[in-house]
């Protein structure tokens, strides 16, 4: 698991304070990957506001089994309309524990 604190802020993003997350990524740490999609989703830490490249990162990350990856992929395909792939999304996160993947299939 990775532990951490960031502020987003001009200096940070100048002195690249966030850049071992997407190095982390890109090794396939899960963790890092579900880090750096929502950087990319919300556009901080020097990312510019993407929401394909979140997906993508959000899919490495579910691929591995990461639950919180999974969760958000469901939503992001939710909203594309691909409702079958999300439901099995929401059912991989769901037998991981994870509460809210379980009130969303309870829905």
């Amino acid at each position: 698991a990775i532990a951490l604190w960031f502020y987003d802020s001009p200096q940070s993003r100048a002195l690249g304070t966030a850049p071992w997350v997407r190095r982390a990524a890109e090794s396939g740490n899960a963790d890092a990957q579900f880090l750096q999609a929502t950087f990319c989703a919300q556009g901080r830490f020097g990312n510019h506001r993407d929401d394909d490249d979140a997906a993508r990162w959000l899919e490495r990350g579910a691929a591995q089994g990461h639950a919180t990856s999974q969760l958000g992929l469901a939503r992001h395909l939710l909203g594309t309309g691909d409702v079958e792939r999300a439901a099995t999304c929401f059912r991989a996160a769901a037998e991981q524990g994870h509460v809210e993947a379980q009130y969303s299939l309870a829905l």
